[in-house]
């Protein structure tokens, strides 16, 4: 991994000459360097120079690019110069701006217009060979932070440059300026990325972003028949409250879209926060009403989290029980359930840790709905369980504990760990990253 840093927190973004040793470097000694970070800096148009810069990282072995900068805007002559690039093997590109806000900037903007231009996807005759036509036909999954665009065209314009794009996250927020959504302003030579499978929105997106952008974002995969293809989804409700919002509704309409291809669900529950203003919250309504998993037929894993908050202290189990209650998979064999402290660090800092005792008295209906003959397939139950205290011994204790309210479970050997704070006391499965398999666990 190389990381270049334009600047730091006291002295914000600063220009990038040097980019051109590095990137010489890169190409002629660092052939085994994966991954490139480019932060904090400024990326201006004097010193874009294909030859010295594009040219020596196409050719290096960088998979994986992370870009936190701003960009003058492009000369007119980088469109051709780019157009003039081996493909390079870039497969993960990353971008963010560094900042919280929602502010448009227009270097992601030109930025997006540099790519579509180049890959000829807003020719009026599509190369024969789309792949062929673009630098950057390997890049696979996209991640954007706080990205916001003038619409939901120019977000599409982004995906159609990539056309073996597969995997988008979006974190914290995701904001269009122009609201609304007419399947008729993308003109008809866009070619959509059909192979797109996988869509996370994660870092408390639900509470960063506002209803409407999210309205629209669904609505385009929902219009363009996008989301009729996807195999995992990963998102977040309103903190698993007895009330729901308008994205949670907005969210659910793409869970339901993708009923007959959605193989893998994780469903987490927004850090709780009191100063968001973008939510607008259903009273009454939970949102595990809207997240009706039913009509998902093909569903093979289920991953759910839920974090403390001053509504649900007391039924952390009830909102895992409904969403699994739900399920009518005969496919699904694996379900990870996490239960999570909460904390707020800062002078005001908010601090609310799972109650293990109430968190046991729902455990046996948890057990009983994980007993229903649609469960029948399960080969993997994982519940973890993350507390703010912890020591060894009352680890120890309280996952027996736990263990026994869940005797079903447990009687059929498919119960994994029990995690608590930063010290593990593990029971039955677990996943072995080095060996890709599930291994056992004793009490430890």
């Amino acid at each position: 991994m190389v990381s270049i840093d334009g600047g730091n927190s006291e002295d914000g973004r600063q220009p990038i000459p040097h980019l051109r040793v590095f990137a010489s470097r890169l190409a002629g000694r660092w052939l085994r360097v994966q991954e490139l970070w480019i932060e904090n800096a400024m990326w201006r148009a004097r010193d874009f120079n294909v030859d010295a810069v594009l040219r020596d990282l196409a050719v290096s072995s960088i998979t994986e690019l992370y870009l936190a900068i701003d960009f003058d805007a492009w000369p007119p002559r980088a469109i051709s110069q780019c157009r003039l690039l081996p493909h390079t093997q870039l497969e993960t590109l990353y971008l963010d701006h560094g900042s919280n806000d929602t502010k448009l900037r227009p270097s992601l903007v030109e930025l997006i217009d540099l790519m579509a231009a180049v890959s000829n996807r807003r020719c009026p005759v599509t190369p024969s060979n789309v792949a062929q036509a673009s630098p950057w036909s390997a890049v696979r999954r996209v991640a954007l932070a706080n990205a916001t665009f003038p619409s939901v065209t120019t977000f599409a314009r982004l995906l159609c440059a990539l056309p073996a794009f597969e995997s988008l996250q979006l974190h914290r927020s995701c904001a269009f300026v122009k609201h609304g959504f007419d399947l008729r302003s993308l003109p008809v030579s866009f070619g959509l990325p059909l192979q797109l499978a996988d869509v996370e929105l994660i870092d408390n997106f639900s509470l960063h972003s506002d209803p409407y952008s999210v309205a629209v974002l669904v609505q385009f995969f929902i219009a363009t028949g996008l989301g009729k293809d996807l195999r995992r989804i990963n998102t977040s409700l309103s903190s698993f409250l007895r009330v729901a919002s308008e994205i949670d509704a907005a969210l659910s309409r793409l869970v339901e879209d993708s009923a007959q291809s959605l193989r893998h669900l994780s469903i987490h529950s927004s850090s709780l926060r009191q100063n968001w203003v973008h939510q607008n919250y259903s009273a009454g309504v939970s949102p595990t009403q809207y997240f009706n998993v039913s009509e998902n037929t093909c569903l093979e894993r289920l991953d759910l989290t839920v974090r403390v908050a001053h509504g649900n202290r007391s039924h952390l189990c009830a909102p895992v029980s409904e969403i699994l209650s739900q399920v009518t998979s005969t496919h699904i064999s694996i379900i990870q359930v996490h239960f999570t402290s909460y904390c707020q660090p800062g002078e005001l800092g908010v601090e609310l840790d799972v109650d293990l005792e109430r968190l046991m008295d729902g455990f046996p209906q948890l057990d009983a709905v994980l007993s229903a003959p649609i469960f029948d397939g399960l080969t993997h139950v994982v519940v973890d369980v993350t507390t703010l205290d912890s020591s060894d011994v009352r680890d120890r204790d309280s996952a027996h504990e736990l263990r026994l309210c869940l005797p079903a479970l447990d009687a059929r050997g498919i119960l994994g760990p029990l995690q608590l704070a930063d010290r593990l006391s593990r029971i039955g499965l677990y996943w072995d990253e080095e060996i890709g398999e599930w291994k056992r666990y004793g009490i430890e």
